[in-house]
């Protein structure tokens, strides 16, 4: 599917679909320096949120997120939130976010939600809730082994 991304840049490099693709799923298989590269070339900003979660540059993800907060209260954005919490050890207040995540399970983006939540509870040494939110994203369309094999909040899992 990669080699169907850059196949498609390199047919209409100017769509902003196509663009954010491309940089989407750099991330999704667990490429977030190059997901961070592509997307300073393509779009001439910082981002995705869960690259620059993934590679620790929360001081870099802090104002995006709360960009999206402003926008959104989406599950998504939510986890997001709550894993940055997390990476800065504010356990206690990412996981007071749970509930209005949970609320989202209609959204279709709840699958990157629940892998981003599988993260807030692996960062806390909590490997059950862990594994049962990685199942959640797994069963609700995001069974994707490279993210988390590559995932670095994921490492007290593995």
């Amino acid at each position: 599917s990669m080699e169907q991304s850059r196949r498609a840049l390199e047919i209409d490099p100017l769509s902003s679909n196509v663009r954010g693709r491309y940089v989407e799923q750099l991330a999704n298989v667990g490429e977030y320096e190059d997901a961070l590269k592509a997307n300073r070339r393509l779009f001439n900003n910082d981002g995705p949120i869960e690259a620059l979660l993934a590679v620790g540059r929360t001081a870099d993800a802090r104002p995006l997120i709360e960009n999206a907060l402003r926008m959104s209260s989406g599950p998504r954005v939510l986890a997001n939130y709550a894993r940055l919490l997390a990476m800065e050890g504010r356990f206690v207040e990412a996981e007071r976010l749970m509930p209005a995540i949970e609320q989202g399970q209609l959204d279709r983006s709840y699958h990157h939600a629940a892998v981003s939540v599988a993260g807030v509870f692996a960062l806390q040494g909590k490997s059950d809730e862990a594994l049962k939110w990685l199942r959640i994203c797994a069963k609700r369309g995001l069974p994707n082994y490279l993210l988390f094999a590559r995932d670095p909040s994921l490492d007290r899992l593995r």
